[in-house]
């Protein structure tokens, strides 16, 4: 995208932003295994943490960069650029 806007010289392009709730075992075990990095909000939406890559999973937790977060009080996000 950077490319297209430099070759047709364009001060004004953006990108898009995809947000994707990362919420089911199979996805967190998706995200862990492709190393993404991952934002932990929670419920209201606010962001609680710029996160990282998910080291740990159980039904109970998500441990991110070391800090452990309750599945119940948290979620997680996968933004993607495009």
């Amino acid at each position: 995208m950077a490319l297209i806007c430099r070759i047709l010289s364009v001060s004004t392009c953006r990108k898009a932003l995809i947000v994707t709730k990362v919420h089911t075992d199979i996805e967190l075990f998706t995200v862990a295994l492709a190393q993404a990095h991952v934002t932990v909000r929670e419920k209201d939406g606010h962001i609680a943490d710029y996160g990282g890559v998910v080291e740990r999973y159980t039904a109970d937790s998500v441990r991110i960069a070391g800090v452990y977060y309750v599945r119940n009080q948290y979620y997680f996000t996968l933004n993607k650029e495009v």
